[in-house]
This record gives structure tokens, C-alpha cells and sequence, in this order.
């Protein structure tokens, strides 16, 4: 645990200045490269990265055009999983702060899917290249979605 946030919360408390405290406190989680997610999508670009244990990150463009995603997706770490047909999905933590009514699981489906960002039962989709898609499938455990 960092010092200076508790040192923050200690003044605050002795001084009474909730209001003051409050404003000045970041809540915001704080992530690193390498260490809690092994593949990225910056959302503007539509680009990805993809990041073995070993070697170089690739980054994978150029499938913009048959990859328009019309979900925004909240900015953090999501956790891959599987749904119940054992489909990849992305799960948001506790740390990712979503919208109200945004859901927790986000499911991932190939370019060519045809999906338009919506699963047919009404589920929020995202478009991955297919080669990323592979990868997360068998080598990704979170990834960083960035806006």
C-alpha cells in the first residue's frame, strides 16, 4: 500500500475537510505494461497489441475497415474468460469503472462476424482481427482496453 495516500486520509481526517479531501484524492487505478496485461486495443486506432512473455509486442493494423467496433468500451484491464458455450469474453474487474447499464461481460467475436456490436440475444460485442482473436484465446489472461 502507498504512504502518500494514507498520510492524505489521515490530514484530511484530522482536519475535518471532507469536502477538501474528497477533490484531492485520485481514485483512479493505475496500470502497467507487461505485468497485468499482455494484449492492448487503443480504440481510436483501432489498434492492437499483442504481447508474448518472450520477444517483442506486435502490433496488428490495418483491419479497420472490416473491424468497426460501434461499442466504446470503458478504459482499464478486463479479464479474459470464457462464456457458457466457451466463447472468449473480456470481464471487468472491480477496478474498472463502467457506466451505468454498461455490462460486466463484453464477448468477442471475429471481424467477420457480421455481429455490428450486438449478439442476437442482445449481449454487447466486440470485433477482434482474427489473428488477435487466436492469440487471446490461448495466450492472453487480461487485456488493456485504451480509448
Amino acid at each position: 500500500m502507498h504512504a502518500r495516500p494514507l498520510i492524505a486520509l489521515a490530514v484530511c481526517t484530522f482536519l475535518g475537510s471532507d469536502a477538501v479531501c474528497a477533490a484531492g484524492v485520485d481514485t483512479r487505478a493505475v496500470y502497467f505494461d507487461g505485468g497485468q496485461y499482455t494484449a492492448e486495443l487503443e480504440q481510436h486506432a483501432q489498434r492492437w497489441r499483442v504481447s508474448p512473455v518472450q520477444g517483442y509486442d506486435v502490433d496488428v493494423v490495418g483491419h479497420a475497415s472490416a473491424c468497426v467496433n460501434r461499442v466504446h468500451v470503458p478504459h482499464g484491464v478486463w479479464v479474459v474468460t470464457s462464456d457458457a458455450a466457451g466463447r472468449p469474453q473480456l470481464l471487468a474487474p472491480s477496478a474498472t469503472l463502467l457506466p451505468v447499464g454498461f455490462p460486466q461481460q463484453l464477448r468477442l467475436r471475429a471481424c467477420n462476424d457480421n455481429s455490428d456490436g450486438i449478439d442476437a440475444d442482445g449481449a454487447k460485442v466486440l470485433l477482434v482481427p482474427d489473428v488477435v482473436l487466436d492469440w487471446i484465446k490461448t495466450n492472453v489472461g487480461s487485456v488493456m482496453i485504451n480509448d
